[in-house]
């Protein structure tokens, strides 16, 4: 089995592999090829996936581009691998799955998706769609997407995303981990802590955080930003010209599910989305989240939860959302629903199982 991804970053992507290696693992030898470049400002999970299998391979960082295929080759040869599948989309794997799948014609290759339009969609051809194994999708907005650009029915699937599950700890433990981790955070411990962990990027609309900040910089309400990424420096140029003193910033973490017990709210902006593993993680916790309803959230949500709102870039309709949860026992109860949802759809075993059945048929 080989997985082949643009690079192991530090981000939702990493930790869904790396969940599903675990599970597969010792059953199946699992190889991992990275083909772009290394991107330093998106941290980098490399040590981390080599705790789980030997066979990692960095392409991308020292090898010119047109070798990186002909490597591929070889790996697939030489560990007759009888399943590849495209993590993420890279540009190389998408200007060479057919020719892959007619050179190795037992070799089955299927493609991940996470967005319904733009990215790897966009890129995916006819011939793809009828030719390569299956298409995996994230959800089923995406499986929708792919059926409408004529791919055939029986070839598409959705595989909800899945995290683990932590054991419900009593309310004076939780308290107890709030104080600390705020402690250390120099949170206020009185104060309605919404955290927001992502990959800044455009796509997550990182800018709409610190706005939001400043909105409410005269209530209760402290924000915690952690992520780095393209639009770092943008964000860090956002905070200096006037710095909101209720807005915490710290760079990208390699860990942060620690983090979560500092968190009231789990906080999203995001222009568009497949199924953010930030907010499952979240919901996992009984922590509730207000989120721009796009991609598969407003379905995570639909049993409660949280709140959504309607369109990204509606700073007044956030501060809304979360000024309607600053009385803790809605944040209790949302919680407690929302983790229902994790527990009843989005669980590591259900996500493993489904993905052992789509591989190994």
């Amino acid at each position: 089995m080989l997985f082949v991804a643009p690079y192991l970053a530090v981000g939702g992507a990493e930790n869904l592999l790396f969940d599903l290696i675990e599970g597969l693992v010792p059953e199946h030898r699992t190889l991992v090829v990275t083909l772009d470049p290394h991107r330093e400002e998106l941290g980098q999970t490399v040590g981390r996936c080599r705790r789980l299998t030997p066979h990692v391979y960095t392409l991308g960082d020292w090898l010119p581009r047109e070798a990186r295929v002909d490597v591929l080759r070889h790996l697939i040869r030489r560990w007759q691998v009888e399943v590849l599948v495209s993590w993420n989309g890279t540009v190389d794997f998408y200007d060479h799955a057919l020719k892959l799948k007619r050179q190795f014609p037992g070799l089955r290759i299927l493609a991940q998706l996470y967005n319904h339009e733009g990215g790897w969609i966009d890129r995916t051809t006819s011939a793809q769609l009828m030719e390569l194994n299956g298409h995996l999708a994230v959800n089923d907005r995406i499986s929708r997407a792919l059926v409408d650009k004529g791919a055939p029915e029986n070839r598409v699937h959705t595989v909800h995303h899945g995290v683990r599950i932590p054991k419900v700890v009593s309310e004076a433990d939780r308290i107890q981990r709030c104080r600390v981790r705020r402690g250390e955070l120099g949170l206020p411990e009185e104060a309605v802590v919404v955290g927001t962990f992502i990959r800044l990027h455009t796509q997550k609309r990182p800018l709409d955080i610190v706005r939001l900040a400043r909105k409410l910089r005269s209530s209760r309400f402290h924000f915690l930003l952690v992520g780095g990424g393209p639009e770092t420096e943008a964000v860090e140029a956002e905070i200096r010209r006037d710095p909101p003193e209720n807005l915490l910033r710290l760079p990208l973490q390699t860990e942060s599910l620690h983090l979560y017990d500092a968190l009231d709210i789990c906080l999203l902006t995001s222009q568009y989305e497949g199924l953010p593993v930030f907010l499952l993680d979240g919901l996992a916790r009984e922590i509730p989240c207000v989120a721009t309803a796009v991609g598969e959230i407003p379905e995570l949500l639909h049993d409660g939860g949280g709140i959504l709102v309607d369109r990204p870039g509606d700073i007044d309709a956030l501060a809304d959302a979360l000024l309607s949860l600053e009385d803790p026992e809605r944040r209790q109860s949302e919680g407690r629903r929302g983790r229902r949802t994790v527990e009843d759809r989005f669980g590591l075993d259900t996500y493993v199982k489904a993905y052992r059945r789509l591989l190994f048929p």
